[in-house]
């Protein structure tokens, strides 16, 4: 197996699970998805109906996957969104499990904790605990710029502040980290807008930008997720599995209409593939 992957799961869209395992398994990764919230679809819908994953049942489905005969080691294991700290304490171990089980094996945090237009909309208790014991552990943080203004209390308004951040977050241990969302600015060249993706590792800082496009479909950050995952088991650099995820989104996000909830991860496939784009990284100086 490649990809070990706690998240919501949504009956209808490609939000949570939803959407990581279907770009995962696009670019041939095996994923084992353990859900921590089950919902006919995302908030974002006029109505939504569902639960919470019990901690005890996240802990027992993870405990038999993790025990089942004969199953290769996983390579990487995700967490996106957790329901509440009791859920996010339970896939601790999982964590530690799936790295003393195999060399090299990565852990990727999206520490999903809202965003700026709606500010924060999980429980206040899993600040601390990001900030604590997630990060320190994982090899790769998802962080969106808002995300990572609440991680680290520093305000991230371009990309200075944002590559400012992101170099305080490593220092609380942090392996890599990668920065959707930075704040947009004007395209010289073309007019409109420019939003930027960041990537910060040992070999520097680098910044893909795309033009923005204003939609309301959900699950970008998840589908962007799973495919930099892909990309980096595929043995690709950080700033390019960022660049190829960011192109990927940017396909679906265009390929959505302007009032669609939902994005088109099937109707598009070819996109999380094959984007028609490219964004090329550039270093930041």
């Amino acid at each position: 197996m490649s990809v070990l992957s706690f998240h919501s799961r949504v009956s209808r869209g490609y939000v949570g699970n939803s959407a990581v395992v279907p770009a995962l398994q696009a670019l041939g990764r095996d994923v084992v998805p353990v859900d921590t919230v089950v919902l006919s679809n995302h908030p974002g819908h006029r109505t939504v109906t569902g639960r919470r994953v019990p901690a005890e049942e996240v802990r027992a489905l993870t405990d038999a996957v993790l025990a089942l005969a004969g199953a290769p080691a996983f390579r990487a294991v995700m967490t996106g969104y957790m329901a509440g700290v009791d859920t996010a304490r339970a896939v601790l171990g999982a964590i530690d499990r799936v790295k003393a089980a195999r060399a090299g094996a990565i852990y990727v945090c999206d520490p999903i904790l809202g965003d700026r237009d709606e500010g924060m909309y999980v429980d206040d208790a899993l600040l601390p605990f990001f900030r604590g014991d997630a990060l320190p552990r994982a090899d790769l943080a998802l962080p969106n710029a808002f995300e990572l203004e609440q991680l680290t209390g520093d305000r991230v308004v371009d990309v200075g502040t944002a590559v400012a951040a992101a170099h305080a977050l490593r220092a609380r241990g942090t392996g890599a980290v990668v920065v959707t969302s930075v704040p947009d600015h004007p395209d010289p060249d073309l007019g409109g807008l420019l939003i930027g993706t960041l990537a910060v590792d040992d070999e520097g800082e680098w910044l893909i930008e795309a033009p923005k496009l204003t939609r309301r479909a959900k699950g970008a950050g998840d589908v962007f997720a799973g495919l930099i995952i892909g990309h980096l088991l595929a043995g690709m650099a950080l700033r390019d599995a960022a660049a190829r995820a960011t192109a990927s989104v940017h396909g679906l996000l265009e390929a959505a209409g302007e009032d669609d909830l939902d994005l088109p991860v099937i109707r598009r496939r070819d996109l999380l593939t094959q984007p028609e784009r490219t964004f090329k990284p550039q270093a930041v100086r």
